[in-house]
C-alpha cells in the first residue's frame, strides 16, 4: 500500500489579499489526507483563525514558522477530508495580508493518522531536513517561502546512494518574495547489485580445472539477500548443475580477498542446460551486515566437461563494486581489481528509508523549517514545511 498523488489547487500566482482567501478543489473518492500550505511575504501573523475545508476547520502542524526577515509560513491538514467537490478551502485573513495558498491531496486504500512534527532553524544557502524511518510508499511535501525571490533549484531525496528530484506542485511570485510547494514519493529501494566493467577476459570452468568463481561485495547498511542471477555462457556441450553460495572473506577487499570457511547460505542446484541464466533463490534470506565483505560464488558440479566443453565466465576490470574476484581449483586464489560479470544479487526492499529533503538556493539566508509525518496503516506520508527569510 502507498499514498499516491490525487489533486492540487492554489490561489493567485502573485498572491491574494482577500478576506477570506478562497481556493476551490475536487478530491478523488479515495482521498485520505488534504494538506494546505500558506506563505506570506511578511513576518506579520495572519489573523482570523484556522482555514476550513468545506466548512470544517483544518488542524495546524505546530505553529507558524517566522524568521527575522520577510516570510511567514503555515502548514495545515485534514484527515479523511471527504470526497468529491468542488469544495472550498477558505483561509481567514482579517489583516488583509498578501497570501499564497497551495493545497495538495493524496489518496490510498486505508486511513491516515498524524504521526509527529519537528522544527529546525538555521542560516544556509543549501538548507535541508532529514527524516529517518520513512516507510516505502510515504510522501514528502515541502512548503517554501523566500525573501530574495530565489527559486529552489532542486529538492532531492537521496536514499541508497541515489537522488530523486521532487515533483513541483505550486510556485508563486509576490514580487518581493516567492513561495513553492513540492512533493516526493519515497520509492522502494532493493539495492540490486550488478557486477560489470570495461575489460573482458575469460576463465574456463570444467572438471579438473576451475570449478568455482566468486565475486566480493559489501553493503553500507544491513541488507537482506534473497536471490542471484548469472548469465550462462556454454562452450561445447558441458553438462551438470550449478548453484550460488555466500561466504565470509579473508584478505584485502579489492586485491587479495578470497572466500573463507563454510558456505553461509546456498541455493538449489540448477541444470546448466535448462536456460539462459542460473537464476536461484537462497534457501533462506541472508542478512549481510553493514561494511562486512562477503563473496558470492558460482559453483559448478560437472557430469561432463573438459577443455573443449565448459562454462565460460567473463572476468571484468573496473568492476562497479570496487571488489575483486576469486577462483577455485584446489584452493581459492584472488584476482586483484577484477570481478565476475553478468552477475546480479537481489535483496529485499528496505522496510524504511532515510530521506533528506534539500534545496539549493541562490543566497545565504535565515531558514526556519517545520516537518510533520502522517502514516497509513503501513507506509507513511511525511510533510515538511519550510520558510526562508532574507538575512
Amino acid at each position: 500500500m502507498a499514498l499516491t498523488y490525487d489533486a492540487k489547487a492554489a490561489s493567485s500566482y502573485t498572491g491574494d489579499a482577500s478576506n477570506p482567501v478562497v481556493v476551490s478543489m475536487t478530491l478523488a473518492a479515495t482521498a485520505t489526507v488534504l494538506i494546505v500550505g500558506i506563505v506570506t511575504p511578511t513576518t506579520a501573523t495572519r489573523g482570523g483563525g484556522a482555514p476550513t475545508w468545506n466548512g470544517t476547520a483544518l488542524t495546524q502542524v505546530g505553529s507558524n514558522v517566522v524568521g527575522s526577515g520577510e516570510c511567514n509560513t503555515e502548514l495545515w491538514y485534514k484527515l479523511a477530508p471527504g470526497t468529491g467537490g468542488p469544495y472550498n478551502i477558505s483561509v481567514p485573513n482579517t489583516g488583509t495580508l498578501n497570501l499564497y495558498v497551495g493545497a495538495v491531496s493524496f489518496k490510498g486504500s486505508v486511513g491516515v493518522v498524524f504521526d509527529q512534527s519537528a522544527t529546525n532553524n538555521t542560516s544556509s544557502a543549501a538548507p535541508y531536513i532529514n527524516l529517518a524511518g520513512l516507510p516505502v510508499g510515504s510522501v514528502a511535501v515541502n512548503v517554501l517561502g523566500h525573501g530574495y525571490k530565489d527559486t529552489a533549484i532542486d529538492c532531492t531525496s537521496p536514499h541508497d546512494g541515489g537522488a530523486v528530484t521532487a515533483s513541483y506542485l505550486h510556485y508563486n511570485d509576490f514580487g518581493a518574495a516567492t513561495g513553492q510547494m513540492n512533493y516526493h514519493v519515497v520509492i522502494s529501494s532493493t539495492r540490486t547489485r550488478k557486477f560489470n566493467g570495461t575489460t573482458q577476459s575469460s576463465l574456463a570452468m570444467y572438471s579438473g580445472a576451475t570449478i568455482k568463481m566468486a565475486a566480493a561485495f559489501k553493503y553500507d547498511v544491513d541488507t537482506v539477500i534473497t536471490s542471484a542471477k548469472w548469465y550462462l555462457v556454454l562452450t561445447g556441450s558441458p553438462t551438470g548443475t550449478a548453484s550460488f553460495k555466500i561466504y565470509n572473506s579473508t584478505g584485502t577487499y579489492g586485491t587479495t580477498a578470497v572466500p573463507t570457511g563454510s558456505a553461509l547460505e546456498t541455493t538449489s542446484e540448477q541444470d546448466i542446460t535448462s536456460g539462459t541464466y542460473l537464476d536461484q533463490s537462497f534457501t533462506s534470506p541472508f542478512t549481510c551486515s553493514a561494511g562486512v565483505v562477503y563473496f558470492i560464488s558460482v559453483e559448478y558440479t560437472s557430469t561432463f566437461s573438459n577443455s573443449s566443453n565448459y562454462l565460460y565466465p567473463y572476468i571484468v576490470s573496473g568492476a562497479n563494486n570496487n571488489g575483486n574476484c576469486a577462483y577455485y581449483v584446489s584452493s581459492w586464489s584472488a584476482d586483484s581489481g577484477k570481478n565476475l560479470s553478468f552477475l546480479e544479487i537481489f535483496t529485499n526492499p528496505d522496510p524504511t528509508l532515510s530521506l533528506t529533503q534539500s534545496w539549493v538556493m541562490g543566497s545565504l539566508d535565515d531558514v526556519a523549517m517545520i516537518m510533520a509525518s502522517f502514516e497509513e496503516s503501513a507506509p507513511a506520508a511525511i510533510l515538511t514545511g519550510v520558510t526562508y527569510m532574507e538575512s
